[in-house]
Order: structure tokens, then sequence, then C-alpha cells
């Protein structure tokens, strides 16, 4: 029991592993993660919004202080101030201080937004490669259940026992009724020697078509694939198996 527990654990923190290296090489690979993004998200998430707010806060004072400071110094030697030109000054003083308030918080708001905006899409992009993983995972399991029927291996025997140009007729048919995964099914299931003859039949009329069943032949349960995959695109991969 805790033998099975355990597996099932590693199992699980593997994948999850896996998912996030995956995440990560995607994110690298469409052009939406290089190391200066990577740093910059690293300097917003290591200080807090109200750290931030405050650091605002005391840059605009510290500004006023100087300004302040400024206009006092350009006073000296200058005659006193009226009380009209007094209660001018204060006035604009409000209204820089306002202007500044305002300033911050609009800027505050800003970030929010944006970092709203970043863990929205982060966790669309992680959705949708859970999407294309269970996607995956449920494709192996049909073709698992499909290729152990019975039916099944009647077929591939057949295959196996007719002559290679015969076998690629009937693979043709399939493929001309849009089931070339099924071919690639056979093609796999069949002894290395019987598929690769049948492949050079292919190749003889059609060596595009040949490369495409070549190349979906060696990526068969290597790649994640898509819910939908298009008939052009790898479909399944497995290790190519033993002469």
């Amino acid at each position: 029991m805790l033998r099975s527990l355990w597996i099932a654990f590693s199992t699980l923190a593997v994948a999850n592993l896996l998912a996030l290296l995956g995440f990560a090489v995607w994110l690298n690979a469409t052009d939406r993660l290089n190391p200066d993004r990577l740093q910059k998200i690293r300097a917003i998430l290591a200080t807090t919004i109200a750290d931030e707010h405050a650091h605002m806060i005391q840059a605009a004072a510290e500004q006023e202080r100087a300004a302040a400071a400024e206009a006092e110094a350009a006073k000296i030697g200058k005659p006193p101030l009226t009380a009209e030109q007094r209660l001018d000054g204060e006035s604009a003083k409000e209204e820089i201080e306002a202007q500044n308030s305002r300033r911050v918080q609009r800027e505050t708001t800003d970030l929010i937004n944006t970092l709203v905006r970043e863990r929205a899409e982060l966790d669309r992009q992680r959705a949708q490669f859970q999407a294309q993983v269970d996607a995956f995972a449920a494709m192996r399991a049909r073709i698992a259940e499909e290729e152990g029927s019975e039916q099944f291996q009647k077929a591939v025997q057949v295959y196996q026992s007719v002559k290679p140009a015969e076998a690629k007729n009937m693979m043709s048919a399939l493929i001309a009724s849009d089931q070339i995964d099924q071919v690639v099914s056979y093609l796999d299931a069949l002894s290395p020697r019987v598929s690769s003859k049948i492949i050079t039949e292919f190749e003889r009329e059609d060596p595009a078509l040949a490369s495409d069943l070549i190349e979906r032949l060696r990526s068969r349960g290597t790649a994640v694939a898509s819910p939908s995959p298009s008939p052009a695109q790898p479909i399944a991969t497995a290790p190519p198996k033993e002469p």
C-alpha cells in the first residue's frame, strides 16, 4: 500500500515538474520570456504593492521638500510676500500635492491592473497546456485500447502475411478515407522488416507521403498532441520496436 502511494506521489510530482518545464520551454520558444523579462518579473514580485506605494509617496515628498528648499533659497534677499501672494503660494502647493497624489494613485492602479492581466494570461496558458496534456493522455489510452483489440491483431496478421505492394494498396485506401492514424498504428504494430518494405512501396509512388509516415512512426508517443490534430501533424509516438 505504501509503495503504491509512493509511486503515485512520485508520478504526480514528476508530471507536475515536466508540465512546469514544458510551460517554461513554451514561453521561451514563443518569444514570451527572456532573461530581461524574467528579471523584471522578479523585481516586481520582490516588492509588495504597499511598499511600492509607500516608496512613491516618499519620493514625491522628497521632491516637494527639495522644491520648497529651492523656493526658500530663492526668496532670500527679496521683500516679504504679501498676504495675497502667500495665499497664492499655498494654493499652488496644495495643487501640486493633489497632482502628485493623483499620479501616485494612477500609477499604482496601472501596476495592479498589469499584474492582474499577466496572472490571467499565465492561468490561461497553463490551462491550455493542461488541456493538451489531457488530450495526449486520452489519445494514448485510445490507441492502447485499440491496438489491444482482437480485430486489430487480426488486421495486423493480414498485413503481415500479404505482399508489401498489396499491403500498401490496402493502407492507401485507408489514407484516402482519412484514416492515416490507423495506418500508422498498423505500421507500428508490424515487424520492422515488414513495415519498412511497405513504406518502400509508398516511397516509389509518393515520397512525401512515405516521409510523413516515417516521421509519424518516429514521433509516435514522444510529443504532446493537440486536442484536434490535423492529418499532416504527428499524432502519436512510441519507442521503435526491436527487430
